[in-house]
């Protein structure tokens, strides 16, 4: 059984206090394993400073940034802070080079402070952590992030979200999913432009805000249903269906910050996750679930007779973060 109700209450008052209050103080905070002086990879070097230069406008300025470039390197010295700063509210993570030696030098992303920044995720439902984890060379933080969504969304067995790495069908182009109920502070940006991208895979429609065309550059003849599996690109998961967790929008590659060929792009892109994460009509705010939610379950002790009384077990689980079953009822067949 997951969160009761008067703690789902207290996350949806807390979240409508810092989207009313706290936003116009509340900072950004950029987390990346790449950084210049200590990573050799110089292509992840550029895409992570691409990233940090498009937050860094989009969340106001350098006094509304906070910068963590490195923290999460294989070989970083600086410590990673025991917490996240009190004073943000977004996070973004971005990793690019995979994890290898170089003349001595341990380079990637060390496990130890990745999973650091899981566990916040996983007990921050007041923060939204934005996941950049390049898809030809992060399978692990990738397989991380897909095993942080099917806790929060009571996925597993044949459920489960996947990852797959760099795999055909490769183009240039991944298109919205003009189905999903996250889709609105995206729309300006259809297709979006990538290169050598990751996939997730079986993930519940209405959180695949882009989707990974089953042939290269073919947008989908339609749309997928509510209750269809899809491969995506990019995700919203919204704080209503985390079960306590953070707002999650995630990316299974970087190569959208960094294209020539759509210099305007990564610009748009923040913004449009900044909207997502802040507005009060914002994606992380939106109260659909599209998970299975209130789920109810009975148990007889034992075979009832005619004439006879018997006990009833009625066990309802959330699965999802609905702050009601009003209006809901178990009919029971004897």
């Amino acid at each position: 059984m997951h969160t009761p109700r008067f703690t789902l209450q207290t996350v949806a008052l807390a979240a409508s206090l810092l989207c009313a209050t706290g936003a116009a103080q509340a900072k950004t905070w950029i987390l990346s394993s790449d950084k210049e002086g200590l990573s050799s990879y110089n292509t992840g070097i550029s895409i992570v400073n691409s990233i940090y230069s498009t937050f860094e406008t989009a969340a106001g300025g350098p006094t509304e940034t906070i910068d963590g470039r490195g923290l999460l390197h294989a070989s970083a010295t600086d410590p990673l802070p025991a917490d996240v700063p009190a004073d943000v509210d977004i996070v973004v993570v971005a990793t690019v080079q995979p994890n290898q030696t170089v003349t001595g030098v341990q380079h990637g992303v060390d496990a130890t402070r990745f999973a650091k920044v899981m566990d916040w995720a996983k007990t921050r439902s007041d923060l939204t952590f934005v996941f950049l984890n390049d898809g030809c060379c992060r399978p692990s933080d990738t397989g991380s992030v897909a095993g942080f969504l099917n806790n929060s969304l009571g996925l597993s067995a044949a459920d489960e979200i996947t990852r797959v790495g760099s795999v055909a069908p490769q183009g240039n182009s991944v298109y919205l999913n003009t189905n999903s109920p996250y889709k609105d502070n995206f729309a300006a940006l259809d297709p979006l432009t990538v290169e050598v991208y990751g996939k997730y895979v079986n993930v519940p429609a209405p959180y695949a805000v882009y989707l990974a065309p089953a042939a290269a550059d073919t947008p989908p003849a339609s749309m997928p249903a509510a209750a269809d599996k899809v491969q995506a690109y990019g995700i919203v998961v919204p704080r209503a269906a985390t079960n306590g967790s953070a707002c999650v929008i995630a990316f299974s590659d970087t190569s959208q910050f960094a294209l020539a060929s759509a210099p305007a792009q990564a610009g748009e892109l923040a913004n449009s996750i900044m909207a997502a994460a802040r507005d009060s009509a914002g994606a992380c705010q939106v109260k659909t679930v599209a998970t299975a939610d209130l789920v109810p379950s009975i148990t007889l002790s034992s075979p009832l007779q005619v004439g006879g009384n018997g006990t009833l077990t009625v066990k309802v689980d959330n699965l999802g973060q609905s702050d009601s079953a009003a209006g809901g009822k178990v009919v029971v067949t004897l």
